[in-house]
């Protein structure tokens, strides 16, 4: 998909509140979706690269921070540099 739209999210996801972000495909490649429940976990901070999406989310009941990355793997070997440095905050 090239666009992740409310709807979309909430069919994915199955009720409110929700809250996502995402890699847009490309044609049939790619794409990652990441959504998660506002009431349960704050997004302290993201990077979406080209390859990945990274996130740094809060718990909110106990101020737990940990990070989520989404990754889909080029099967091109010249892209792998590409992947590799788009994790990083």
């Amino acid at each position: 998909m090239e666009i992740v739209s409310r709807p979309i999210a909430i069919s994915l996801w199955g009720w409110h509140p929700v809250k996502w972000l995402y890699l847009p495909s490309v044609g049939h490649s790619r794409g990652i979706i990441v959504i998660w429940d506002p009431q349960v976990l704050e997004l302290a901070e993201s990077r979406i690269g080209l390859f990945s999406v990274c996130c740094k989310f809060k718990t909110l009941e106990d101020n737990f921070e940990w990070d989520l990355i989404g990754v889909y793997g080029p099967n091109d070997d010249h892209m792998g540099y590409s992947l590799v440095f788009g994790w990083r905050f």
